[in-house]
């Protein structure tokens, strides 16, 4: 079980393979927590709901078959969820998989950009000077 503390407007992404849920803290009051399941589109666009649910601490529910969500804790405006997921299932903070998806489209303008602007390695051009000492 994976157990993350979330506070109003925070959420969780999960999935496998680009088909991805979000679970989103919609509302936390004294003895109980609303929570907001959906599906996320290719572009990170909102889908329709797929269930929303009020939990109290002890409870659970099921939001899609393999998929398990605890209430743990629910104190200072905060719910401590737990997690339970197929193990070939990616469980992401929202604010991760935000700085993630950014880092993979090369915030830095330039397509040569990989991961955090680090320099694509590319393969030397046939006929072309690798770089590499001869030994002629």
């Amino acid at each position: 079980m994976l157990v993350l503390r979330r506070q109003v407007n925070q959420s969780v992404v999960m999935g496998e393979a680009g088909r991805y849920i979000e679970l989103t803290v919609l509302d936390v009051r004294a003895d109980e927590v609303s929570i907001d399941v959906h599906f996320l589109r290719p572009l990170q666009e909102y889908s329709t709901t797929i269930v929303a649910a009020t939990l109290k601490k002890g409870e659970q529910f099921e939001p899609q078959p393999g998929i398990q969500v605890h209430v743990l804790k629910i104190a200072d405006g905060r719910a401590t969820i737990g997690f339970i997921a197929p193990a070939n299932y990616e469980l992401h903070r929202r604010e991760i998989w935000d700085a993630a998806a950014q880092e993979n489209r090369g915030t830095f303008g330039d397509p040569e950009d990989g991961l955090a602007g680090a320099p694509v390695p590319r393969k030397p051009k046939p006929g072309g000077d690798s770089g590499a000492a001869s030994l002629d």
